[in-house]
């Protein structure tokens, strides 16, 4: 799982700035750097991009 880093933190060592990616999946604590803004989850901009492309099906009124 990867994410793009909101806010300056330091993680094994290495310094990572905002807008570096980082893969997320072996960190303990990655829901409370998401609630806290210091990432967030790129999957969670594909699947809200994806929601707001998604046009709902308009049906045909049967006339009575």
């Amino acid at each position: 799982m990867k994410a793009t880093v909101l806010k300056a933190m330091i993680c094994d060592g290495k310094t990572l700035k905002p807008g570096d990616i980082a893969d997320v999946s072996g960190w303990r604590h990655t829901n409370n750097l998401v609630s806290n803004r210091y990432i967030k989850l790129i999957e969670d901009v594909v699947l809200e991009e994806k929601k707001q492309a998604e046009k709902p099906k308009r049906t045909k009124e049967v006339a009575k």
